[in-house]
């Protein structure tokens, strides 16, 4: 098993199957810090976006899908703040964190923004 495959394991056992950074570190005999830096590594976007569509098929209001969102992800990633693309944005960062239990940092990396800003969109109204 080659690093790039010995990390998307680790970040599927954090994220998908929700060990914790001891555990994944006792079974790759690394320490939990390592563990910790390789989870925080950004994904490629295509990446996420893919895994997204596939881990997930379902409405997530009664108006829109989650694959209608994922198909919309350059505008939601654009710099645009009409009203109507801010309020899918924090749908869809509201449902990635959520539901997805998603981090912040993986959503802003979808959606070219930094964490920060997608903890804001998140908390406020």
């Amino acid at each position: 098993m080659n690093i790039k495959q010995r990390n998307k394991r680790i970040k599927t056992l954090r994220f998908d199957k929700n060990w914790k950074y001891v555990d994944i570190a006792d079974q790759y005999n690394l320490s939990p810090e390592r563990v910790s830096q390789i989870c925080k590594q950004k994904e490629n976007k295509e990446e996420l976006l893919n895994s997204l569509k596939l881990r997930y098929k379902r409405r997530i209001s009664n108006d829109i899908s989650f694959e209608e969102l994922m198909w919309d992800i350059k505008e939601l990633s654009s710099p645009n703040r009409k009203q109507g693309v801010v309020a899918r944005r924090k749908i869809l960062i509201t449902f990635l964190y959520d539901d997805l239990n998603l981090p912040f940092h993986h959503i802003g990396a979808l959606l070219d923004r930094d964490h920060t800003s997608v903890i804001s969109a998140y908390y406020n109204d």
